[in-house]
């Protein structure tokens, strides 16, 4: 018989036809996965917000220095250059000649400038006086301001025992007070004896209380004795490194005033010669900088400037990552440091310059940074988690809210 004749319905042929296949059923899809992704995905997020933290940064600019300072050779007259004695990297002898130069202009007779070489030469006496007066000075001046530093400490720890001693006085004072009270409500005393009692021990805690002001104006004097101490020593060092640049130059011109046809160009100090910026035969004038000294052993710090707003979030001890413009971060990755130590003062008291000092030890291991290079810098200051960021908002709105009702 043809399908097409057929008394069956075609639903119940093809049904006969596939019945090999077994029984078929419906399954409606389950949430379970979904679910179970959406619970990973919603404890994942919840374990960034709650544990994972983030440090505030303060961005920061300024150049590498060296600790003692590098100096810089410097040509005081016009001239050619004629030889040079030493190369870029070699290490260098205060006195030793870096370069020789022709003057243009030579002394009548050939002779050498008598008046300007005694001058100088009186002139380096004085240098000399005056950096051993000035030690002098200093040494005097912190012996002295050590002194009262320990004065200070001595007052302060007079006055703690005398506080512990008040303290009992106080103590006991408290005691017989109550005890006169007592007795006055039992009728044995009078109550002129009660009163005298209260008198004692509320003059006792006064006492008491002008001992801790004391102590914490003596402290506070103490930490200005510590800081001026401080100060003492970097303004005697500032002061020797002036002279003995005077002294460099008044040298030189020495050197100059006893030359005929050349003059020598020395080295200020002993160190090493990091960079030159001459050539044989090269025309120079008065004012040029012919190399860059470096102390041996000289200590590279990263000299910062902040911004008042910043001084609260920076302290010493901060971590730094550093982006030197010698080490490019992005080959090289970021110079680690530390901070060592903040100017307590801005940088100059009159006029817009508010900047305040930051000076920063980039940590063992660095590669080396030539002196001048600009530094930009990320002081990490605090760490914060992710929740207290996002609601930090919310936390000052309440906070203000709270302030102004």
């Amino acid at each position: 018989m043809s399908k097409d004749n057929s008394i069956f319905r075609s639903e119940a042929t093809q049904y006969k036809n596939n019945a090999w296949l077994g029984d078929f059923t419906v399954s409606a899809p389950s949430v379970l996965p979904i679910a179970l992704w959406c619970a990973v995905i919603v404890f994942l997020v919840t374990t960034l917000l709650l544990f994972t933290t983030y440090a505030q940064r303060v961005p920061v600019s300024g150049r590498v220095i060296y600790e003692p300072a590098a100096a810089e050779a410097v040509f005081i007259q016009d001239g050619v250059i004629v030889r040079i004695k030493v190369r870029q990297g070699e290490r260098v002898k205060k006195g030793d000649i870096i370069a020789t130069l022709s003057r243009d202009v030579t002394y009548v007779g050939g002779g050498m400038n008598q008046a300007l070489q005694d001058a100088a030469q009186r002139q380096i006496a004085g240098l000399q006086k005056r950096e051993v007066e000035r030690r002098k000075e200093g040494s005097e001046e912190r012996q002295r301001l050590g002194e009262k530093i320990h004065t200070k400490e001595v007052e302060i720890s007079a006055i703690r025992t005398a506080v512990a001693a008040e303290l009992e006085h106080s103590v006991s004072l408290k005691k017989r007070m109550a005890f006169y009270q007592q007795l006055l409500r039992k009728g044995v005393t009078t109550v002129q004896e009660k009163i005298e009692r209260e008198n004692e021990y509320h003059i006792s805690v006064a006492q008491l209380n002008m001992y801790r002001i004391n102590i914490a104006r003596a402290q506070g004097e103490r930490l200005q004795l510590v800081d001026e101490l401080a100060r003492s020593g970097s303004q005697e060092k500032q002061s020797l490194t002036e002279i003995q640049q005077q002294k460099v130059t008044l040298q030189q011109q020495v050197i100059n005033a006893s030359a005929v046809v050349e003059s020598r160009l020395v080295a200020p100090l002993n160190g090493v010669i990091a960079s030159m910026s001459i050539l044989e035969g090269q025309r120079v004038t008065a004012g040029a900088i012919a190399a860059v000294v470096v102390p041996e052993n000289a200590r590279p710090f990263v000299e910062m400037w902040i911004p008042p707003s910043a001084l609260q979030e920076v302290k010493t001890g901060q971590h730094v990552l550093m982006r030197v413009a010698s080490l490019p971060w992005e080959w090289f990755g970021k110079v680690p440091g530390t901070v060592a130590a903040i100017s307590a003062s801005p940088e100059a008291l009159t006029g817009n310059n508010r900047r305040f000092r930051v000076l920063i030890v980039p940590d063992a291991g660095t590669r080396i940074l030539p002196a001048g290079v600009e530094v930009e810098a990320d002081i990490l200051t605090t760490h914060r988690r992710i929740w207290e960021w996002i609601f930090s908002p919310v936390k000052q709105s309440i906070n203000r809210i709270t302030v102004e009702s």
